[in-house]
């Protein structure tokens, strides 16, 4: 059987292959930022998975030189570079260098000596590895390799008295920078291997980021030539530090005197609780960019909330990016099954098979017949009659769904108003009065009642993975391993509906199983079902008041602010499971916020579900709506919430 593309360590393997990154990386999501991005502090952070290390990696030099070459083959990612001004007519504007924070800094913590003195050894440490970070990516730039220093071909010119100071420490060529950088990491590395005590001996320290001092107030010298292009340092894995180092980090990473360009990207589980509820905003010295915020369906709330200046990319144009990123991915592979070209984006839009569509028409007949019936010959709605005799399938189903929700609307409201005089309706009261979203949410209730497919198409499998990337391509992987298997068993190979929604329930039961693997995360499921529960009791109303339909609950600001109280759980039993919960969900994007969302004269934080749960409870994979709920009942939610035993969890699977 032929490999599936989306189950390999896809990313870990095109950092080391550009050919391999340029011609998978989807180029569109260079819109995150705004335009020239390379003079200030930008925080990129996100949950795992949603590609900060490949969005940095493609502003590394020796990215951005691939690319450089290959101008007419990586047409779209060369297009995009340029836009965003990382690339120009004579090559790469910027000089990226990549950093990884994993790597033994938080060892540095370790130390048995005063938290300024592990600070000063950290920046040291740091300072090492960034000039030869830079170093490396400046070589690479001008097509050397990082062991071609010897005669020491990169030259840092110090501009300013500061940048002297800072050169002092650091090194003038790039075999002084790295002579000193070795000897930095060798004196802290051995402390390791030791007991460390603190009336030890030391090593000196740094008292500040020398690198970024000499970085932003130098010119860089290359065989005697001045490099035009600007630096750029890129750090990633930033929640692998410890908190200390980080605050220690970002404090001199925004001081506003620098000029270098620096981004910090790291998981939102690195982030406080406080945090994770929506305390901490954009920050006057650095911009946040918040990789789902940027990408994922927005209520009209969300769409006040503040975005960069020359941020383009929204949700709609993120999951087209999807689909070509899986195109990319699946290309390979499927040129090797079938004759012709296929794509698999073209292998979900399909209509329904012919059993499906005559199910369709049935399930037509049934909804006609009963909405007919509850209309019994009135008057009101002799053209409502006709209009449901001219529908036909799926589109036509979905609007007999609608007027079936709207005459019990209807009906309703007479009951209410004794003196209102009845007109006749017409096709243009079922627009006036109707919805996209009414539509929705009466195909998604039709869809169950009658067994028929409903998640699948290119409008759908993108809003199932859109939460980040290794969602989407393990919902792509379930995909492919489906060609694959009846390319195996030699049959006809395709993807109709009733096989993409068994994809998509089966991936969202595994996503909502593996919840229990966050920190946390039998209260996440918790959670999850308690608003699972709400959704069901909202849907079964005969007149969807929320349509299409519920898909997350909502807090008042106020009582937002008792539960970010340390004694919230004394007034409110359960409130600190919640709270750990909620922090848990937002780190690893179980659920996402929206705050000050006004609504029925309040203020609201609503906390949305992740898309892939939608399957498994029978939701609409648009926005949806939300029931707000008091903090008293949300906490009693976990007032008895007990860690369940590996027992009861392996039962729970099996």
């Amino acid at each position: 059987m032929l490999p599936n593309p989306f189950r390999t360590r896809h990313s870990e393997r095109a950092s080391r292959d550009l050919e391999v990154f340029g011609d998978t990386f989807g180029a569109e999501m260079l819109n995150v930022f705004p335009p020239s991005p390379f003079e200030h502090f930008y925080l990129i952070r996100s949950a795992p998975g949603a590609g900060k290390t490949s969005l940095m990696t493609v502003f590394t030099a020796a990215a951005l030189a691939h690319v450089d070459r290959n101008p007419q083959r990586l047409s779209t990612l060369y297009s995009h570079l340029v836009n965003v001004g990382a690339l120009t007519s004579e090559g790469p504007a910027v000089v990226g260098a990549l950093l990884n924070l994993q790597d033994s800094f938080l060892e540095v913590e370790d130390l048995r000596c005063d938290t300024d003195t592990k600070i000063r050894l950290f920046f040291r440490l740091l300072d090492a590895r960034i000039m030869l970070a830079v170093t490396t990516a400046v070589l690479e730039s001008v097509g050397a390799g990082a062991a071609d220093n010897s005669s020491s071909r990169v030259v840092f010119r110090p501009r300013e008295p500061r940048s002297i100071h800072a050169l002092e420490r650091l090194g003038r060529t790039s075999a002084e920078v790295m002579d000193k950088s070795l000897e930095a990491e060798g004196e802290i590395l051995e402390l390791f291997d030791q007991l460390v005590g603190t009336g030890q001996r030391l090593p000196a320290g740094h008292a500040r980021l020398y690198s970024l001092q000499l970085l932003s107030s130098c010119d860089c010298l290359v065989d005697g030539e001045k490099l035009t292009a600007m630096p750029l340092l890129m750090l990633d894995d930033g929640h692998a530090l410890s908190r200390v180092q980080r605050s220690a980090l970002m404090k001199e990473l925004a001081d506003r005197s620098l000029t270098i360009g620096r981004w910090l990207a790291l998981r939102s589980e690195a982030l406080s609780d406080d945090e994770l509820l929506g305390a901490a905003q954009t920050g006057r010295d650095f911009d946040i960019i918040e990789l789902e915020a940027v990408t994922r369906e927005r209520s009209s709330a969300g769409k006040d909330q503040r975005r960069l200046v020359g941020q383009t990319l929204n949700h709609r144009r993120y999951q087209k990016m999807l689909l070509d990123i899986a195109d990319r991915r699946a290309q390979h592979v499927l040129s090797q099954i079938f004759v012709s070209p296929r794509s698999l984006s073209a292998m979900l839009e399909v209509e329904p098979e012919e059993g499906i569509e005559a199910r369709i028409e049935s399930a037509l007949s049934e909804v006609v017949r009963r909405t007919t019936s509850r209309m019994a010959n009135q008057v009101r709605y002799l053209e409502w009659c006709e209009l449901l005799s001219s529908l036909e399938g799926r589109s036509g189903l979905a609007r007999a769904a609608e007027i079936e929700v709207l005459v019990e609307r209807d009906k309703k409201r007479q009951q209410g108003d004794l003196f209102e005089e009845i007109f006749p309706l017409t096709p243009d009261d079922v627009t006036q009065r109707g919805s996209s979203g009414l539509r929705e949410a009466g195909l998604l209730r039709v869809s169950q009642e009658f067994n028929l497919p409903y998640y699948y198409g290119t409008e759908v499998f993108p809003r199932l993975g859109s939460a980040n990337i290794e969602q989407w391509l393990e919902l792509c992987g379930n995909s492919m391993s489906e060609v694959l298997r009846m390319d195996s068993l030699g049959r006809d190979i395709s993807l109709p509906p009733t096989i993409q929604d068994r994809i998509a329930r089966e991936s969202s039961e595994a996503y909502y199983r593996d919840l229990v693997q966050f920190p946390d995360g039998y209260l996440i499921q918790r959670f999850v079902d308690r608003v699972a529960e709400i959704s069901a009791l909202e849907a079964k109303k005969p007149t969807v008041p929320y349509p299409p339909g519920v898909t997350g609950t909502a807090l008042s600001m106020h009582e937002r602010e008792i539960l970010r109280t340390k004694d919230s759980d004394r007034r409110f039993p359960g409130s600190s499971g919640l709270r750990r919960a909620l922090a848990s969900a937002v780190a690893n994007n179980v659920i996402w916020l929206e705050l000050d969302y006004s609504n029925k004269n309040n203020r609201w934080m609503v906390m949305y579900l992740n898309r892939l749960l939608c399957p498994r409870f029978g939701m609409p994979l648009t926005l949806g709506g939300f029931r707000e709920k008091r903090l008293s009942e949300m906490s009693g939610w976990f007032a008895a919430a007990q860690r369940p035993t590996q027992d009861s969890l392996m039962g729970g699977l099996f």
